[in-house]
């Protein structure tokens, strides 16, 4: 059985390399079925009509692309030969995406399957009629069913995450308070005093606080002036390892307590940072900037602090309890 899953098999540069094969459909299920909490969209969600019907594809395929990289020994033959098989031409201009759009998405799909395993390889084109696409009637509609997938998934891997620690919390609801700045955890409503200490080892274990931070950040009103400071106290730590709220202020410009410039270990930070293109530094330069003298302006103690606090039954899983935050 020909095998599925992105591989850079004609080595073209710029592109990923792997040792071996890298299934994205698995992948998405593993986390999906993790207890490690994680929220994801409709797009996301492996069960979806969409993902299936991707993957089908994928599996459909895969046997004619294994055979076509047997006959084409590089890249360029291969796209000679879809471009005939589509279009009727070895050569074709980018007015055929706008012109015959659906034949244009076979064409790029297909050209993914070959060059790297999976029609999600490269340029993936949702307009491909092979694909199960969700048609919603409006945007209301369609963030509807984002929220309430969001809210599904990361749910089910609280679900799971009480069921693999043997945690029983009844008909209890429980309230779960995140620090913003250490992601540390308070639990309140459960009777049981140990249970309640292995619930907290494994929401404070892994990015499991962090993100369901962001899950009640993306889903409560939170004050704009909180939120500032949030991201700029986050930035600056994922760059330098600074804490902001133990620099120094002095003419707007912050220093360490040895009066080391925190702008120029910025600049450093994210010079060294593999995770920043070489196009983006100066962008998150002035994105980290502009956040630190928001908070430079207001002053760090005069600028209220995020509390998210959010709810979690097994009824309903997680449920907000509003926009709250402390000055």
């Amino acid at each position: 059985m020909a095998e599925i899953g992105y591989y850079n098999y004609y080595n073209i540069q710029g592109r990923s390399v792997t040792d071996k094969p890298t299934d994205w459909y698995q992948k998405m299920v593993d986390k999906y079925e993790s207890d490690e909490l994680t929220s994801v969209g409709e797009m996301d969600n492996p069960y979806s009509n969409f993902n299936q019907s991707v993957h089908e594809l994928d599996k459909k395929l895969a046997s004619w692309a294994e055979g076509m990289r047997a006959k084409f020994s590089n890249a360029d033959d291969v796209d000679k030969y879809l471009c005939q098989k589509y279009f009727g031409s070895e050569r074709i201009g980018y007015t055929k995406q706008w012109e015959e759009p659906e034949k244009w998405a076979m064409y790029k799909n297909d050209l993914s399957m070959v060059l790297y395993g999976t029609v999600r390889g490269y340029q993936f084109n949702l307009k491909d009629p092979r694909i199960s696409n969700p048609e919603y009637i409006s945007s209301d509609e369609f963030d509807a069913a984002e929220i309430k997938a969001k809210h599904d998934s990361i749910s089910n891997n609280m679900a799971r995450l009480l069921e693999n620690n043997a945690i029983d919390i009844g008909n209890n609801s429980l309230l779960i308070s995140i620090n913003p700045y250490s992601k540390s955890v308070i639990i309140d409503g459960m009777d049981d005093l140990n249970m309640q200490a292995i619930l907290l080892k494994a929401l404070e274990n892994s990015n499991n606080s962090i993100n369901l931070l962001h899950y009640g950040l993306n889903n409560q009103d939170v004050d704009s002036d909180a939120l500032t400071k949030y991201r700029a106290y986050s930035a600056l730590k994922e760059y330098t390892g600074l804490d902001l709220s133990e620099l120094t202020l002095n003419d707007g410009e912050y220093y360490t307590t040895d009066g080391q410039s925190v702008k120029k270990l910025l600049i450093d930070g994210i010079n060294n940072a593999g995770s920043v293109g070489l196009d983006f530094k100066d962008a998150a330069f002035n994105y980290v900037k502009g956040l630190l003298d928001k908070v430079a302006e207001k002053g760090w103690n005069s600028m209220p602090d995020l509390n998210i606090k959010i709810g979690y039954s097994k009824e309903n899983g997680f449920f907000n309890f509003g926009s709250i935050f402390d000055a």
